[in-house]
């Protein structure tokens, strides 16, 4: 739907276990070679929309609108794909290669037989914005999943800011239901003693609890990660997905990006880690009273 050209999988061909490519179409040979470059130039590799690689999808343009043209299913060959060329690229370095070096996104539709089939093999990436689906870090430990083998973040660049998700009332109640339920926490943990704090009015008070327990939420996990604009506390949107819009990609930190940081966290916005820690650590039911009061002492002033 963006008007770009698309890989046509029927033409992938296949790869033989012992790494035989000579059965490989021209859409394969151009992937393989995708990654070769890729692992030339790079220790790490994040596969975007990785439920593609296994049960992809195109569109056609019919007079201006857009169907979806069904692509068969290709299970692991575009894995087996990416590993060939590891192989062959890094050669006596594979043998120690880590695979946590490659990350695949998992966020979208049509995601369940890639996610089944690199479980704990290849890290995932996950964004609790979907969290009323279960998609926590919580959830995925009850699922099985290696506290190694995935990141969470609040967002990424296709999510809405968490400033914009902080302001509706449903999405909040929805998430601060599976809080409450997954970590047996209290609201009342993610206030603050600050005057500024106090001097808000109660709306805006629920607003930064909810922006405070979403990020503390992902810093119980092993692994996360957090856009740019939601660690300075922007409401901006990097991206609407899908859409060819001159507004997406705009979003730009100020060059005074330091005083902007300590501007925006007296104001309540913004990552404030001391206490983001302080409240993970709660929500974990991690008991280290000192470490929590001199937490308490750093995020009380840094607000």
């Amino acid at each position: 739907t963006w008007g770009l050209n698309a890989l046509d999988y029927t033409k992938l061909g296949t790869i033989e276990k012992n790494g035989d490519m000579s059965n490989l179409g021209i859409t394969g040979k151009i992937l393989y070679n995708k990654y070769q470059k890729f692992f030339e130039r790079y220790d790490g590799l994040r596969m975007d929309a990785a439920w593609q690689f296994v049960t992809p999808f195109v569109y056609k343009e019919e007079n201006g609108n857009y169907e979806e043209v069904p692509m068969p299913e290709i299970n692991d060959t575009i894995l087996q794909i990416m590993g060939k060329a590891a192989k062959d690229t890094l050669g006596r370095k594979f043998d120690s290669f880590n695979p946590n070096n490659i990350m695949l996104e998992l966020v979208g539709i049509s995601a369940d037989k890639s996610r089944e089939m690199t479980k704990n093999k290849y890290p995932h990436l996950y964004t609790t914005a979907y969290a009323e689906y279960d998609e926590s870090p919580a959830q995925f430990k009850k699922k099985g999943y290696n506290k190694n083998k995935f990141y969470c973040g609040v967002g990424n660049h296709d999510n809405d800011s968490l400033v914009n998700q902080a302001r509706d009332t449903e999405k909040r109640k929805l998430h601060l239901e599976g809080i409450l339920r997954d970590y047996k926490t209290n609201m009342s943990k993610f206030t603050y003693n600050a005057q500024e704090y106090k001097n808000q009015t109660e709306e805006e008070k629920a607003q930064e609890d909810f922006r405070n327990a979403k990020l503390s939420e992902i810093f119980t996990s092993s692994k996360q990660f957090f856009t740019l604009p939601d660690m300075f506390g922007m409401g901006q949107r990097i991206n609407i997905s899908g859409k060819a819009s001159n507004e997406n990609w705009r979003v730009r930190i100020p060059s005074n990006y330091e005083d902007f940081y300590f501007s925006q966290l007296s104001k309540g916005y913004g990552i404030n880690l001391p206490k983001i820690y302080e409240n993970a650590m709660y929500m974990k039911d991690i008991d280290e009273p000192y470490l929590v009061q001199k937490l308490q002492e750093a995020a009380e002033i840094l607000r």
